[in-house]
């Protein structure tokens, strides 16, 4: 015959709780070493980088400033022509002389140099929501862009923004 066990189950108490992770200290220890280790050497070993940043308004002088279509055409035109001008090769390549960026690059090929330069300069638009005064509706207009670079050097990064 088979008998059924009716004993409750006893919920753990602080004593097992203590007990258990004292006999297994270092299934917890060892991965939170082992991770912590990992970080701190990142930490040492990486390079820091410092990021600069400016936000360029863009106004658009003549304008009505009813003219709000107008406006925004202007203003994205704007920033591609502003962002067309600070990418092209001559005026990066004038910016790593005149701030010896990439200096090890730079010795072995100008082109390395521009592509990194290339790649820590970032530009993004600024939007915000103006309201049209013709037609009274909210519309997302670009009115600015955010110039970024990132370099080694924090007095660097701040002088190439």
């Amino acid at each position: 015959m088979n008998q059924i066990d009716n004993t409750i189950p006893q919920a753990f108490s602080l004593h097992d709780i203590v007990s258990l992770f004292l006999r297994k200290k270092w299934h917890f220890m060892l991965p939170f070493l082992v991770i912590f280790g990992l970080v701190a050497t990142y930490a040492m070993v990486a390079t820091p980088e410092y990021r600069s940043e400016a936000r360029i308004l863009i106004e658009p002088k003549g304008r009505a400033p009813g003219d709000a279509a107008s406006v925004a055409s202007f203003t994205e035109h704007r920033i591609q022509i502003i962002s067309e001008q600070i990418k092209q090769r001559e005026n990066m390549l004038q910016l790593i002389k005149d701030y010896d960026l990439y200096h090890e690059l730079s010795i072995n090929s100008l082109d390395k140099a521009i592509l990194k330069l290339d790649e820590a300069i970032e530009m993004s638009p600024v939007n915000t929501e103006l309201v049209d005064p013709t037609t009274g509706r909210v519309r997302e207009s670009t009115i600015a862009f955010q110039l970024a670079f990132e370099y080694t050097d924090p007095e660097i990064a701040k002088s190439v923004t």
